[in-house]
């Protein structure tokens, strides 16, 4: 995998390990303090989501020597999906109905699976998008929330402190100055 300059071998190579780890952590340090332009850090962290995703399914599978249940099958569905979707869509039936469940078959199997409810990963995801917008680019609060899905401000900032403790624009002071 390639992240900018810096070529990664792909997860799933058996020869991966913890140097391979260290290498992309420093870039993503690095990469972040040299003032990437907001298309650049949005792709850096595309890319380096799918990496850390791939190997850690292969090291797990790597250690396991493990073969996938349905419900875990299910479930990376579900977050692949999540992922592609988190932006628009933040309704749990909305991810059952592309999956052929019902929300509270999906819901008990992501419970089972990962130890957190449906609900939750959609706030994790949709929470990790605000905070990369709200850190890495200029948009106002009003742009963010419309650009991940919500109606208007007010309800993207109850969204946010309520997951967070603080509001978006506190949040955003905090990390600049």
């Amino acid at each position: 995998m390639e992240i900018n300059r810096l070529v990664i071998r792909e997860a799933n190579d058996s020869e991966m390990n913890h140097t391979d780890f260290c290498v992309f952590c420093h870039y993503l340090y690095s990469s972040i303090q040299n003032n990437l332009s907001q298309e650049e850090v949005l792709e850096f962290f595309k890319q380096g989501s799918d990496y850390m995703e791939n190997m850690i399914l292969s090291k797990y599978k790597q250690a396991k020597s493990y073969r996938k249940s349905r419900q875990e099958e299910l479930f990376d569905s579900f977050i692949s999906m999540l992922r592609q979707d988190c932006s628009a869509e933040h309704n749990l039936r909305f991810y059952a109905n592309k999956l052929f469940v019902t929300p509270q078959y999906l819901s008990k199997v992501v419970k089972d699976v990962s130890g957190k409810t449906a609900s939750q990963w959609i706030a994790e995801f949709v929470l990790l998008e605000a905070k990369a917008l709200l850190i890495h680019t200029n948009l106002t609060i009003q742009e963010i929330a419309f650009n991940i899905g919500f109606a208007d401000q007010s309800s993207f900032g109850k969204f946010f402190k309520k997951n967070t403790g603080v509001s978006p624009g506190k949040f955003a002071q905090e990390l600049a100055g």
